[in-house]
């Protein structure tokens, strides 16, 4: 499933040539094939595991995100990446306070229930918030999210669509590294390899945009 998940650059571009009409570049395209590669081989799709339900609605999730990102480009020249995160979090936090609320409304609460979905009825909106989880809870929503997330459309605002949204093929290629840093988790070889093929996607991705930039800079003609 992660590598349905790390598929969102994939739809970022596309959109982003849709949308914002932006250059694909070879590169690009290049490090596209070579980031997805070195992602299965590190999950290894024949191990994966899961309904068809589940399938589309990993690559639905994708889409949305891809979409976001395109919304967070357009906004960003009017607001900027901070701005546009905070926003972005208040709105979305509000968002699924009311979706909590009306998990609640006993109709939709025995729909749920009677389906098997019994997680989506009635969501508790405090339940494991306590002295003892507060701490981890405010690291992972201003540190993790909301440090991340904005790191991420200041980055596109110094990029591209197209570059910013590497990071997904990063974040494969990094969770084994801090598993085997912080949990003393062994990596495997299929792992070694696929994080060597990642960062070779990466870098082809990160030197394509800067020559690109310093030719546009030069007007010495377009890039290939």
């Amino acid at each position: 499933m992660a590598v349905l998940i790390s598929s969102i650059p994939v739809f970022s571009v596309l959109f982003a040539v849709m949308f914002l009409h932006e250059k694909v570049y070879l590169y690009t395209v290049i490090s596209l094939i070579v980031n997805i590669s070195g992602i299965a081989v590190i999950i290894d799709p024949r191990r994966m595991t899961g309904s068809t339900a589940g399938v589309i609605l990993i690559l639905l999730s994708a889409v949305a995100f891809a979409a976001y990102t395109i919304i967070g480009k357009k906004r960003i020249q009017y607001y900027g990446g901070t701005a546009l995160t905070c926003f972005s979090f208040l709105f979305g936090s509000i968002e699924i306070l009311l979706l909590i609320l009306i998990t609640r409304i006993q109709p939709i609460a025995a729909f749920f229930s009677e389906n098997g979905m019994s997680l989506l009825s009635r969501v508790p909106l405090l339940y494991g918030v306590t002295l003892h989880t507060l701490p981890n809870l405010i690291f992972t929503g201003i540190f993790v999210t909301g440090l991340g997330y904005m790191l991420y459309f200041l980055g596109i605002e110094a990029t591209s669509t197209a570059t910013g949204s590497q990071v997904f093929f990063i974040k494969p290629a990094l969770a084994p590294l801090l598993a085997l840093l912080i949990l003393k988790e062994a990596i495997t070889t299929s792992m070694i390899t696929g994080i060597v093929i990642i960062i070779v996607g990466s870098t082809i991705s990160f030197i394509g945009d800067r020559k690109m930039r310093k030719i546009q800079m030069s007007g010495d003609g377009d890039f290939p």
